[in-house]
């Protein structure tokens, strides 16, 4: 399944309480950076039991929302080859169309 990214302008509201996500699907995958969330940091919405096929995971946060300590214990911890998959280049280019584009 290929890898999806969301970003959002939420993580700039003040007072605003938030997840970093929640599950739309059974394999759902997020990447998200943000300082704004619930301690928990991911639900798992209406697909309880299927922690295990979600990929969630943070990437370098900062703040006051990126306390680690109070998440889930299925978000994942991802190496460098698997925060590379949502680099803007792979992410966006995952086919390779961008040099396919004429010029």
């Amino acid at each position: 399944m290929p890898p999806a990214a969301i970003t959002s302008p939420i993580a700039t509201l003040k007072g605003v309480r938030a997840y970093l996500g929640r599950a739309f699907r059974p394999y759902s995958t997020v990447v998200y950076l943000s300082e704004v969330v619930e301690p928990a940091g991911w639900s798992p919405w209406h697909y309880q039991g299927h922690e295990r096929d979600f990929t969630y995971a943070e990437v370098n946060c900062k703040g006051r929302g990126s306390d680690i300590s109070k998440r889930v214990p299925w978000e994942k911890k991802l190496d460098a080859q698997q925060i590379n998959q949502f680099s803007k280049s792979s992410f966006i280019d995952q086919d390779g169309w961008l040099a396919n584009l004429p010029l």
